[in-house]
């Protein structure tokens, strides 16, 4: 959607100290001095990295194979904008802006497969499908920009990744007069326990005393295991461990569909999270079908086990 001025400069109240913004003028300043004939806001621009890193993020482990669809989107999305029709090359230019942004955010996630292959895979998509010659002029430019918002970037995604929210759906805290928190801040609970040399290191909204006993558990078992930095899960058994990872996670976070027809009879599956920590995807979806099969499967008892002295 394009945004009517008073929804831009509300963006621009709102989010000007905030890291991606930050990161969209300097991407667009770069732009426009290149490419005077395009033009488009920085809160448009902000608003629409918003949008597709929420839309690429919620592929999980499928990202890779929706990039090239992506940039059609994208690019779609720009030539036909409220009926609109706009010439390709400039829609080109604003797209190449787009997947700048997502990319320098993926640069900067602390998981592996998000900074490696997901980033590579949007940097040759950027270079084949605009120019070779003017991406590298455009990177060597922007490459200050990048690197003086590299720490700010880095503690926005952490954070960015243990919410549900979009950046754009997120409650104003009302503790800074309705302005969002940009610094990415945790609060001291949560630093002391990322500080205990003790605990697995896990996202805020994943770092529970639950988390952090039954997670041990399945990494002595050899379900899952935890090497530089990265979680992989391996499974009870090698068929079915997604929905094993599913199963074992809502059980850790106390959600269930142990009734078919009411469905959720626990909290909230922080899913997206658990998601990007474990390179995975639909973990709601094999939730639900753990629970709703007709027969119990074998390895849900040996998971259950684990459990066994809180379910009783």
């Amino acid at each position: 959607m394009l945004l009517p001025s008073e929804e831009r400069q509300d963006i621009k109240r709102r989010y000007a100290e905030h890291v991606l913004y930050k990161l969209s003028r300097a991407v667009r300043n770069v732009f426009q001095e290149a490419h005077p004939e395009v033009t488009i806001s920085v809160e448009q621009l902000f608003a629409d990295a918003v949008e597709w890193l929420d839309e690429l993020l919620s592929q999980g482990g499928r990202g890779l194979e929706c990039c090239d669809d992506l940039w059609n989107d994208v690019l779609a999305m720009y030539r036909e904008r409220d009926g609109q029709r706009e010439g390709l090359e400039e829609s080109k230019v604003k797209t190449t802006m787009v997947f700048y942004l997502l990319m320098y955010c993926l640069q900067s996630a602390g998981h592996a497969y998000y900074r490696g292959s997901l980033f590579t895979k949007l940097f040759f998509i950027i270079h084949s499908r605009w120019d070779h010659v003017r991406c590298q002029q455009m990177e060597q430019r922007l490459a200050p920009e990048v690197d003086s918002l590299s720490e700010e970037l880095r503690q926005w995604m952490q954070e960015y990744f243990a919410s549900d929210c979009s950046l754009l759906c997120e409650e104003e805290d009302p503790g800074t007069d309705g302005q969002p928190s940009a610094d990415g801040t945790r609060s001291s609970a949560a630093s002391a326990r990322q500080q205990d040399p003790g605990r697995l290191p896990l996202p805020e909204e994943l770092d529970t005393e639950r988390a952090q006993k039954y997670f041990p558990m399945a990494i002595a078992k050899g379900w899952m295991s935890f090497e530089q930095g990265r979680y992989t899960w391996h499974g009870v058994t090698k068929k079915g461990a997604a929905t094993q990872l599913a199963y074992f996670c809502g059980k850790v976070y106390e959600c269930c569909y142990s009734d078919k027809y009411i469905g959720n009879t626990g909290k909230r599956l922080p899913a997206k999270a658990l998601q990007v920590l474990f390179g995975v995807e639909g973990l709601h979806n094999l939730l639900k079908q753990a629970y709703k099969g007709t027969t119990i499967q074998q390895w849900r008892s040996s998971i259950d086990v684990l459990f066994r002295s809180d379910d009783e």
